[in-house]
Order: C-alpha cells, then sequence, then structure tokens
C-alpha cells in the first residue's frame, strides 16, 4: 500500500518505522521501569529492616543508660560509704595518737619513777653498809634482810615507798662485847699425868 500510495506512502513508512521504534523504545522503558520499582521496593524493605533494626539498638542504648545511671548511682553510695569509712580511720588514728601521746607521758613517767627508785635503792645500798648483819658472810641478802631489827625494816619499807622523807634509820644496836675464847692450846694441864682430863 505503500509503494501504491507513492511519495506520501513513503512518508507514510517513515512515520510507521518511527512508530515502531517507538514503541519499541517504550517497552524497553516500562521494563527499566518495572525493574527500578522492584529495586526501589526492594531498598525499602531493607531500609525497613536497617530502620528496625536501627529501632532495636537503640532500645538498647537506652536500655544500657539506665544501667550506667544506676551504675553510676551506685559508685555515688559506695564513693559516700568509702568517705564515711576513710573519716572514721581518721577519727581512729586521731584516737591512736592521742593514746601514743599517752602511753608516751606514761613511759617517762615510768622511767622517772624507775630512776627514782633506783636512786633510792642506792640510797638503801649505803644505808645497808653502814651495818654489819651477822648473815653477811652467807652471802644470801634475804637472810641478810631477815637478821635486821624491825625498826630497820619499817625505815626501809617507808623509803621504798616513797613515804619516808629522809627519814634516817635507827642507830644500830651496840652489840656486847664478847669474851675471849681460850685456845685450847694455850691451857695448861693441872693433873700430874699431862692427859688433859683435869683441863679448866
Amino acid at each position: 500500500e505503500a509503494a501504491r500510495a507513492g511519495t506520501a506512502g513513503s512518508g507514510f513508512a517513515v512515520v510507521a518505522e518511527e512508530v515502531r521504534n517507538l514503541a519499541a523504545r517504550s517497552a524497553n522503558a516500562a521494563k527499566e521501569t518495572t525493574e527500578l520499582i522492584e529495586g526501589a521496593m526492594k531498598n525499602v524493605n531493607a531500609g525497613t529492616s536497617v530502620a528496625n533494626a536501627t529501632s532495636e539498638s537503640l532500645q538498647e542504648i537506652v536500655s544500657g543508660i539506665g544501667k550506667v545511671t544506676d551504675l553510676v548511682g551506685e559508685i555515688a553510695a559506695a564513693s559516700n560509704e568509702q568517705a564515711l569509712g576513710i573519716d572514721q580511720v581518721n577519727q581512729g588514728l586521731v584516737q591512736l595518737d592521742q593514746v601514743t601521746q599517752q602511753n608516751t607521758a606514761n613511759s617517762e613517767e615510768s622511767a622517772a619513777a624507775a630512776m627514782e627508785l633506783s636512786e633510792q635503792a642506792n640510797q638503801l645500798a649505803e644505808l645497808l653498809r653502814q651495818f654489819t648483819l651477822k648473815s653477811a658472810a652467807s652471802g644470801n641478802p634475804l637472810d641478810a634482810l631477815a637478821s635486821l631489827s624491825p625498826e630497820i625494816l619499817e625505815a626501809i619499807k617507808a623509803l621504798i615507798a616513797g613515804q619516808g622523807g629522809g627519814a634516817a634509820l635507827p642507830a644500830p644496836r651496840a652489840q656486847a662485847p664478847r669474851a675471849p675464847q681460850a685456845n685450847p692450846n694455850s691451857i695448861i694441864p693441872l693433873d700430874d699425868f699431862g692427859g688433859g682430863k683435869g683441863r679448866y
């Protein structure tokens, strides 16, 4: 028909070819559009999954923030308790310092008392050297003290107790002079036999 139409048919054939090409391109464009729509749907589904995962992550973050807040509160409470404990330790150290100072003062007083007692003991020893005791040869101080008179013992007790006030010990008792003992070898026998039976 285009050939019979001549020149006008030739133009119609060109138009038909163009229409055919346009239809082919339209079909290709529709196919591409379909593919794009399907890709967009896939991307939407993937975005939805990502959004859900993000929502879950945000919920976990919120829960973690709550736990962190609780931990911070516990740490604050523990810090307060630790501060109270440190305060109590400081008070204990202060008390220990006071007790140490008191013990030091007591030790100094004890040392002074020991020195004073040592001086009194030396004075007592000097006083005892002025007396001659019967049991001095035995070397036992208890025996020597046992042989002292009651007056001397009372004076010793007062001196040791710090109540003597420098009281002087009583003078030693004067001992009666002993009678000279005769030497057995110097006795002259009075009998004739010299046997020594009649010695006086």
